[in-house]
């Protein structure tokens, strides 16, 4: 388990969602939060009653809501960490947008293709046609008509949750640096981050896209992943035109995908983003890729999210997706005998999965050698019965950290 980090003083800053006369914000200031809301939490905003990423304000939110597509638009709509800047920089692409191809800080996706609620309508409205905007709204806060095209791309919860967390501690306006992967895990499993819940988020789109919206585009972030070829056509297709044109040409298409891999995106990251925005790492660009989510979870926060999905997404199409993304793989782990004879499930990397198996092997043969060994059972019950008191203690600390802020932002908008 990570270390705790050491207390520092804070400031959470909660957004009520009315508006004071004149029309400037209402917002609550809570500071010098001290002792478990301090380092341990990141720095958030709530705005309509949804926690929203810390730039946005209230009339960025509501203006975004409100606006008027073109028939031309093509929003890019996701839960963070889905694929977002990925599919940006595919459409802009197809869409050969020429101020982007030309390079430079002014022209990174971060401006030409903005995120909508924190830039807001007016910003949008000054930017050429055919526009490519990026958003985290849910199906019913996005705004709808007009013609336009909406991409929604998903990603399996383990692996967003997992990426996510990367983010929010290389993120540095997020003051996450040193918080614990626990804490944030519960925050994620509540809604108590940056586009609420996700679970919420993912219903939302596949509802509306099962009432008969026409013009969505439905991805998987793991199917991109798989084969990004077919993907990227996928998507020329559905924007038609020009775009349909681009992947029906060979060239013109291998050059698209081969500057859309994750090591060719890595060695360009300035597109991306301004040198306004700072990150602890170099990298915002991570590893791409499934599975990373095992190097952190537990068994029991695995089985919380398989439980959650299920219970929320059993009237949608993905109720059955990412069984294989999902999966919580035994070969990862393996026997091994303790200095007081009893057994002990230490994790390995993927790559050291048939040493596992062989390990596995060997242990029961001797089991079955040395009676002395199979007299240990007992010492294994008592061995798990402590570590699951021990998974209980810190997943209530973490919750009671989680229900603490809550309590604190609930104070501060009274």
């Amino acid at each position: 388990m990570h270390n705790r980090p050491s207390i520092t003083w804070h400031t959470v800053v909660a957004y009520r969602g009315g508006m004071k006369e004149g029309g400037e914000e209402e917002a609550t200031e809570l500071a010098n939060c001290k002792e478990v809301m301090s380092a341990l939490l990141p720095r958030m905003s709530i705005i309509d009653n949804k926690y929203r990423e810390t730039k946005c304000t209230v009339d960025s939110i509501r203006s975004a809501k409100q606006m008027r597509p073109r028939t031309d638009d093509v929003f890019i709509c996701t839960y963070p960490k889905s694929g977002t800047t990925w599919l940006q920089h595919i459409v802009h692409q197809l869409l050969d947008k020429a101020e982007y191809e030309s390079g430079g800080e002014a022209n990174a996706l971060f401006f030409v293709s903005p995120m909508l609620e924190r830039f807001g309508a007016e910003y949008a409205e000054t930017l050429p046609s055919p526009r490519i905007l990026k958003s985290h709204l849910a199906y019913d806060e996005i705004p709808k008509g007009g013609g336009a095209k909406y991409i929604y791309a998903c990603r399996n919860p383990k692996d967003c949750l997992n990426s996510y967390y990367h983010h929010y501690t290389n993120h540095k306006i997020l003051d996450f640096e040193r918080g614990e992967f626990d804490v944030f895990f519960e925050l994620f499993m509540s809604g108590r981050v940056a586009s609420g819940d996700y679970f919420d988020h993912l219903s939302s789109w596949l509802q509306g896209i099962q009432n008969g919206h026409e013009n969505i585009l439905l991805l998987k972030y793991e199917d991109m992943v798989a084969d990004l070829r077919a993907s990227v056509i996928q998507i020329g297709s559905f924007l038609g035109g020009k775009a349909a044109e681009l992947v029906q040409n060979e060239e013109h298409l291998m050059r698209i995908v081969e500057s859309s891999t994750f090591s060719s995106m890595k060695t360009n990251q300035q597109r991306f983003y301004p040198n306004g925005i700072s990150f602890r790492k170099d990298s915002f660009v991570r590893k791409g890729g499934s599975r990373d989510w095992t190097n952190k979870f537990s068994h029991e926060q695995s089985l919380k999210i398989d439980r959650r999905l299920k219970e929320e997404c059993s009237e949608t199409i993905a109720v059955n997706w990412w069984l294989t993304e999902m999966e919580w793989n035994v070969s990862r782990y393996f026997l091994s005998i303790s200095t007081y004879s009893t057994f002990a499930f230490v994790p390995l990397s993927p790559p050291l999965s048939i040493l596992s198996f062989l390990s596995v092997f060997c242990v029961i043969r001797l089991a079955f050698l040395l009676p002395g060994i199979v007299a240990n059972t007992a010492s294994l019950t008592a061995l798990e019965n402590a570590s699951s008191n021990q998974m209980g203690r810190i997943e209530m600390t973490s919750r009671a950290i989680v229900v603490n802020m809550e309590e604190a932002l609930n104070g501060a908008g009274r």
